[in-house]
C-alpha cells in the first residue's frame, strides 16, 4: 500500500523550498534596488544646494560625502514626506531635512534609518495631545511642540523651528528628533542607542550616567549649563539634547564636557570640534 504521508511530506517540502526561493528572490531584488539607488549620482542642483546651505557639508571628506550622497538617494526614495496643515513641501525642504538626518549616520554601519518610514512637516509648532494619569483620573492635555519622534511611528517636525534653529544656532529640531529615533532602536533602554561593542557600552554607560546626574544637580541648584536644562528630564532627552550640543557647540562641549564629547565622537564617528567655526550650522 502506498504511504499517504510520503506524498504529504513531499508537498510540504516543495512548499517550503518554493517559499524559501521566493523569499531569497525578493531579498535579492530589494538588495539590487538598494544598490542601484545608492549608486546614482546626486543631482548637481542638490550638491550645489548642500554646499550653499550646509556649512558642515564642505567639512566632510570625499568618502563621507560619497556615503552621504548614497544615504540621501536611499532616504529620499524610500521615506514618505507629508506636509501638514497646508504646508507645501518641495525638494529643498526634503533634501535639507534628509541631509541633517543622514549626517548622524554618515559614518555608522547599516542602512540609514530603517525605523523611519514617514516624516510629517508642519509649517509651525503643532499641538500634541496626550493623556496623563494622576493615580485616580486620566487628564487630556495639549502642548505646542517643535518636533516629536514616535516609537514605531513617524518623525514630526516644525519647519518654522527648523529655520529659527538654523538662524540662531542654539537648537536643531532635526538632530534632536532623529537622535530619538537612534535611541528607539533599543526601545527598552532610553538614552542607550545601539552600540558597537562591550567596551563602547562600558564607556557610554559610565559617562552618560555621570553627565546626566551632574546636569540634574546643576539644574536643581539653578546653575548655568552648556546643555539645555530640558536634558535633565530623562536619559532619552539627555541623549537628544547632548547630540544637538555635540554638533552645534562642539568646541565648548570638548572643553567643558570632554568625556561626554569623546563618547559622542566615538558613537557618531565624527569630530565636529575640528571643523571651522559655524560649519555645524545648517
Amino acid at each position: 500500500m502506498r504511504n499517504p504521508y510520503g506524498a504529504l511530506l513531499l508537498i510540504v517540502l516543495s512548499a517550503a523550498v518554493g517559499g524559501w526561493l521566493l523569499y531569497a528572490a525578493l531579498r535579492w531584488r530589494a538588495a539590487r534596488r538598494r544598490a542601484q539607488l545608492r549608486a546614482r549620482p546626486l543631482p548637481t542642483a542638490w550638491v550645489a544646494l548642500l554646499s550653499a546651505r550646509c556649512d558642515w557639508y564642505r567639512c566632510l571628506d570625499a568618502g563621507e560625502r560619497g556615503r552621504l550622497h548614497a544615504h540621501l538617494q536611499e532616504f529620499l526614495a524610500n521615506k514618505q514626506f507629508i506636509g501638514c496643515n497646508g504646508f507645501e513641501l518641495n525638494d529643498e525642504h526634503r533634501l535639507l531635512i534628509a541631509a541633517r538626518a543622514c549626517l548622524l549616520v554618515v559614518n555608522r554601519p547599516g542602512p540609514p534609518w530603517p525605523n523611519v518610514q514617514r516624516i510629517l512637516v508642519y509649517p509651525d509648532a503643532f499641538v500634541a495631545r496626550y493623556a496623563e494619569h494622576d493615580g485616580w483620573l486620566e487628564h487630556e492635555l495639549a502642548e505646542a511642540r517643535a518636533g516629536e519622534a514616535w516609537e514605531d511611528g513617524p518623525v514630526v517636525l516644525s519647519w518654522a523651528d527648523i529655520v529659527a534653529g538654523a538662524a540662531s544656532g542654539d537648537h536643531d529640531v532635526i538632530l534632536h528628533e532623529f537622535a530619538h529615533k537612534l535611541d528607539q532602536a533599543e526601545p527598552d533602554s532610553p538614552g542607550l542607542p545601539w552600540l558597537d561593542d562591550a567596551e563602547q557600552l562600558r564607556a557610554w554607560s559610565e559617562v552618560m550616567a555621570d553627565s546626566y546626574r551632574a546636569l540634574q544637580a546643576a539644574v536643581a541648584r539653578g546653575e548655568d549649563s552648556l546643555l539645555d536644562p530640558y536634558a535633565a528630564e530623562s536619559p532619552a532627552e539627555f541623549f537628544a539634547v547632548a547630540t544637538e550640543t555635540f554638533f552645534l557647540a562642539p568646541r565648548a562641549m570638548r572643553e567643558r564636557l570632554s568625556r561626554l564629547y569623546a563618547v559622542l565622537r566615538d558613537f557618531y564617528r565624527l569630530d565636529p570640534a575640528s571643523w571651522p567655526p559655524r560649519a555645524t550650522r545648517t
